[in-house]
């Protein structure tokens, strides 16, 4: 999930992206958007992010070493959300954000409103992960 500030004209300023509990903000320049999502039912991040930018304990090394020592944490999340049980590649892939999926062509609306929750729970179910209040 996402947000995106722009201007006049519809240019993209700003991304705000949702990773692991934390808002990520980065000012965007007049371009197309590019945004990193992790594999799994994590987060999503503005493309080229440093790992220094990240929340301490929410580091990509951090999590990949919690899909090794966590795997239960991942097998009981998948009781309430499913997804992968595992990342099973090496830690040089889990760096890589190489798959471009072009969304403009798959995006079906775009609401606007103050209140976002009815909306992602009609389109994600009733399981959607209430996310804090966005931007």
């Amino acid at each position: 999930m996402l947000w995106v500030g722009y201007d006049s004209t519809y240019a993209p300023t700003d991304v705000w992206t949702y990773w692991h509990g934390h808002i990520l903000h980065a000012a965007w320049p007049k371009s197309q958007l590019a945004i990193d999502v992790q594999w799994g039912k994590h987060g999503s991040m503005p493309r080229n992010v440093r790992q220094s930018d990240l929340p301490k304990l929410q580091s990509l090394n951090f999590f990949y070493a919690m899909t090794i020592i966590g795997e239960w944490d991942i097998l009981l999340g998948d009781l309430t959300r499913k997804g992968p049980l595992c990342f099973c590649h090496s830690y040089r892939r889990y760096l890589q954000f190489t798959r471009p999926l072009i969304v403009s062509e798959r995006i079906d609306a775009i609401v606007r409103t103050e209140d976002p929750g009815p909306v992602l729970r009609q389109v994600f179910g009733r399981k959607y992960s209430n996310k804090h209040q966005w931007p």
